[in-house]
């Protein structure tokens, strides 16, 4: 009974006409002996009674519940499960792996810091820095955090004027085990529940077991028709297509799950976690070719001879020349597709209304990796082919069949055009970050003209009886044939992507008041493009980009370019990449090779320049400075303990031509030891 007089006596108080008004948000807390919090705002409370029914609806001599009636919903809790009332909200609980800065050593020596990095006085002892993977939260926010810290650090640079600690921003939940917040619209409490150190209920036991779902098929297909004539008209004519592909789909899961039943209710506790990964690859390839035959046009009948052998009658010598013009065409297109999903839910079912049930889901994915591309090529030769051979003389009868034994030397020689384009499609107009495209298509992108040639030798064995009224044929061959590879010697050749050699990148010095990025080129090209640089940072997303004014085509437009980066405060302190860029039609196309870009801006303590009984001249530098289009430092602190904090004495002063500054300090005490720093 004393507890619920306690009780009585604080909603007596906290509704009571004598009390303050409360706002909007004013909120009192429940603490539940379980560890469970339940919230009420102030303001939507109509009354809180207490009753001597349970939740099943027996009445007890005591009292075992209270009630908090609202406008539209009444809340039950049972008195025995209230350890206390509060206004104060639960304290924030910070994941152990966490290292909370403003609680640790690196606390005094935090110099500036921004959203991914935070510079440390190289005073700072080694044992108290932090490594790569530790991440770390701030409690307090002030002027060098303004909005709070949470990062996974993933560089520590120490120097001898300087420590810089390089994280990436990350989720909350990863460093919190819990936060609660309250708004304008709800009581529920927002409760960070997805935390990778969430845990179980104790005293209960789980279970757990693995499944996996899914399916993978492939497919394979090939067509193909070709013409013929025994007329010779043309040799062959036709075309052929194929397509083949894969696609797979799986979903592998970790369920961990307990169920107790007590009381006359169930209470179910389970946690689902799976991945899906999602697979399409398909090639679709067609083409049509014709190659022509001119040996029934009387033109080029005085382009063969045939002659008997004396010493043996039935062998015949055969030669002749023949013009060929032979035509190919392929198109073709290729996907290839891939992504990764992670879900993870935390299910608790309570079957006792008056408890809380509730569902949490958490959504996660890699970058989804996508490529489609259209292939097309061409090539037209024109030329000759001519044939030596001995063979039987019964062979010699074309008109109606062609029967015996043939060993022959033959050869092909003539010009040839040919074309090629790997088009940037979908992914490549989309995110042009990827120089994948570049890599395999720069080479594969050109227009040619050449000669080419090929020799052949055979032997074989023909049998064919011929049809003049219907011109069909009937029979074949039999033989063996060997050819040499097709000699081809390039003419002219025209490219459609430059070359990019050597790029360099270059900070701002005495003769060069602005960055400067250039590089080589090489190749002919038959459009002209833009050609100019892209700088992504250390996530790949773009910081900055620029074009020359002149477009590229030959070599002897310019044998390099010069473009300059007038702003680079971007890059500061940071690991970039500038990039090869030109604009061929309307796409953007990054380039390859890449080079290094790392601007480094870093404060230096320097010494003192006069000392007096009661004040003194300090000077420092900032490495880098010239970079800084608008210098905000601090300037010097001045403190007498090692640890100077951001809240020490400082002074301002604008930094010179060369970076320096210098900071006078009065009302100095005597005989006193003092440490300054360049903040």
């Amino acid at each position: 009974m004393k507890r619920v007089g306690l009780l009585l006596m604080i909603f007596a108080s906290l509704l009571g006409v004598k009390t303050a008004v409360a706002d909007d948000t004013s909120v009192f807390y429940t603490y539940n002996r379980d560890g469970g919090i339940h919230t009420s705002f102030v303001n939507r409370v109509d009354s809180i009674t207490f009753s001597r029914v349970d939740a099943e609806g027996y009445e007890h001599a005591d009292i075992v519940s209270q009630l908090i009636w609202m406008p539209d919903t009444v809340v039950r809790i049972d008195i025995a499960a209230v350890d206390s009332v509060s206004f104060r909200a639960p304290s924030t609980i910070y994941n152990p792996d966490a290292i909370v800065i403003d609680e640790s050593p690196m606390w005094g020596y935090v110099r500036w810091a921004d959203y991914t990095h935070i510079s440390l006085n190289p005073l700072i002892a080694p044992a108290d820095l932090p490594r790569v993977g530790d991440r770390l939260v701030t409690v307090r926010t002030n002027e060098l955090f303004p909005a709070g810290f949470a990062g996974e650090v993933e560089d520590v640079t120490v120097t001898t004027d300087s420590v810089l600690v390089s994280c990436k921003v990350i989720n909350p939940a990863l460093v919190l085990d819990r936060y609660y917040c309250v708004g304008q619209t709800t009581d529920v409490p927002v409760e960070i529940a997805n935390s990778p150190r969430r845990k179980p209920v104790d005293g209960m036991e789980y279970g757990d077991f693995y499944f996996v779902l899914g399916f993978d098929d492939e497919m394979d297909f090939q067509a193909s028709q070709y013409l013929s004539d025994y007329d010779e008209d043309y040799h062959k004519a036709g075309f052929e297509a194929a397509a083949k592909g894969a696609y797979s789909w799986y979903l592998t899961g970790k369920v961990y799950a307990a169920a107790r039943y007590f009381d006359k209710n169930v209470f179910i506790d389970a946690y689902i976690d799976t991945e899906g990964q999602y697979k399409i690859h398909f090639e679709l390839t067609g083409g049509f070719s014709a190659r022509t035959d001119f040996s029934n046009v009387p033109l080029f009948d005085n382009l063969e001879f045939r002659g008997i052998i004396p010493q043996v009658p039935f062998l015949e010598v055969y030669g002749k020349i023949n013009p060929v013009i032979d035509f190919k065409a392929d198109l073709g297109m290729y996907l290839d597709y891939e992504k990764k999903v992670y879900d993870s839910y935390h299910v608790v079912y309570n079957s006792n209304e008056n408890l809380r049930s509730f569902f949490n889901a958490e959504h996660s994915q890699e970058p989804e990796t996508s490529e489609f591309r259209l292939m097309g090529e061409a090539e037209l030769k024109i030329g000759a082919e001519a044939e030596i051979a001995i063979r039987n003389a019964g062979y010699i009868d074309e008109d109606f069949g062609e029967f015996g034994l043939k060993a022959y030397v033959e050869g092909e020689i003539g010009a040839k055009l040919s074309a090629s384009m790997l088009f940037p499609v979908g992914t490549y107009t989309d995110f042009e970050t990827s120089t994948s495209y570049y890599e395999d298509a720069w080479d594969e992108n050109n227009v040619s003209f050449g000669v080419y040639g090929q020799l052949g030798a055979g032997v074989k064995g023909v049998a064919i009886f011929k049809d003049p009224v219907e011109h069909q044929q009937y029979g074949g061959t039999v033989g063996v044939k060997a050819l040499s590879p097709e000699f081809n010697y390039t003419i002219a050749r025209r490219d459609f992507f430059p070359v990019f050699e050597s790029p360099r990148f270059f900070g701002i010095t005495a003769g060069n008041p602005v960055s400067l990025f250039t590089s080589n080129l090489s190749n002919k090209l038959l459009l002209p493009v833009e050609v100019g640089y892209k700088v992504m940072d250390e996530n790949n997303d773009e910081i900055c980009k620029g074009f020359y004014d002149n477009s590229y085509r030959v070599p002897e437009d310019f044998m390099n370019y010069e473009l300059p980066v007038e702003d680079v405060s971007m890059m500061l302190n940071r690991k970039c990449k500038a990039y090869p860029l030109f604009k061929f039609v309307n796409w953007e196309i990054l380039a390859t090779p890449a080079v290094d870009v790392e601007l480094t801006v870093t404060p230096v303590t320097g010494g003192t320049d006069g000392v007096q009984s009661t004040s003194a001249t300090l000077t420092g530098s900032v490495d880098g400075a010239e970079y800084i289009l608008n210098p905000n430092f601090a300037g010097i602190k001045i403190s007498t303990v090692p640890h100077i904090e951001a809240g020490s004495r400082g002074g301002k002063a604008a930094l010179d031509g060369n970076g320096c500054m210098r900071v006078t300090f009065d009302g100095l005490k005597k005989n006193t030891k003092y440490y300054i720093a360049v903040r």
